[in-house]
C-alpha cells in the first residue's frame, strides 16, 4: 500500500495499479482527469459522501467534513463506511459517517508521522538546504527500518 501526496493525479494511480501497487491519498479537486460532477458543497451535509469510479477501478471520493475532502484510491470499495468522532463547537462529541478510504488514509498518515518522530535527526536549521537534506535523511532511515522490520 502506497500513500501519496496531493501532487499526484488519477493517471499515476492507474499506472501504479498496473504495476500491482495499491495506493490511496488526498488529491486536489482541480487535477487532470478528476471528476467535476460531484455534488456541490452546499448540497452536502456534514458526514455525507459522493464518489465516482473509472472503468479502470480508480475511485474518487468527496467527503464533507468541516470542508470538502477529496481522495482517490485504486483498491478501496466506495460503499465501505465507518464512523469517526468529531467535536462540535460546544465541545460535545458527535459520531459522523466516514468512508473507509478516509479512515485508512488518516491512519497511514498518523503512523508515518509517529515513526518519523522516533527517527528524526535532532538538528535544527533556519536555512533551507540543511533542513531539506535532514528531512530526506530521516525518511531514508525510516524506509531502511521498515524494510529491515518486514524482512526480519
Amino acid at each position: 500500500m502506497l500513500d501519496f501526496v496531493e501532487r499526484q493525479n488519477i493517471t499515476v494511480l492507474k499506472d501504479l495499479l498496473d504495476l500491482g501497487i495499491y495506493s490511496c491519498g488526498m488529491i486536489k479537486k482541480n487535477k487532470q482527469y478528476m471528476p467535476t460532477d460531484f455534488l456541490s458543497d452546499k448540497a452536502m451535509k456534514h458526514g455525507e459522501c459522493d464518489w465516482r469510479s473509472t472503468d479502470d477501478g480508480i475511485i474518487s471520493v468527496k467527503w464533507m467534513d468541516k470542508k470538502a475532502v477529496y481522495l482517490a484510491s485504486n483498491f478501496h470499495i466506495p460503499e465501505d463506511f465507518g464512523t469517526v468522532n468529531r467535536k462540535n463547537k460546544d465541545g460535545s462529541i458527535q459520531q459522523v459517517n466516514c468512508p473507509k478510504i478516509v479512515m485508512d488514509y488518516m491512519g497511514y498518515v498518523d503512523r508515518v508521522d509517529m515513526m518519523k518522530s522516533f527517527y528524526e535527526v535532532d538538528r535544527k536549521s533556519k536555512k533551507m538546504v540543511p533542513t531539506t537534506f535532514l528531512s530526506f535523511f530521516t525518511f531514508v532511515r525510516l524506509e531502511c527500518f521498515c524494510n529491515f522490520y518486514i524482512k526480519n
